[in-house]
């Protein structure tokens, strides 16, 4: 975690540990914030709409959500593609 997030990164931890909501410290998630990738991002669409559009019906009628994977993924590659990002599988 860069030094710059660290000090909001602490406050967040106070006030999770404060709310009583979780059942266990969260401090891991401070520790593990320097293992993500510096690059990572998400595409500049709805990635809930895709959700929706592609998953939510097969859970409805009983598919798995492993089996639904494929054809999220293609929308996912669709979408981005047609938003002009290059993707690479």
């Amino acid at each position: 975690m860069t030094d710059l997030y660290a000090p909001a990164a602490d406050n967040w931890l106070k006030a999770q540990a404060a709310s009583g909501y979780f059942a266990s410290d969260l401090t891991a998630l401070k520790d593990a914030s320097s293992q993500v990738w510096s690059d990572w991002g998400s595409g500049q669409f709805s990635q809930e709409a895709i959700w929706a559009a592609t998953v939510k019906p097969g859970l409805t009628q009983g598919k798995t959500i492993e089996s639904l994977l494929p054809a999220w993924q293609d929308s996912i590659v669709k979408y981005a593609q047609a938003d002009g990002y290059k993707v690479s599988k």
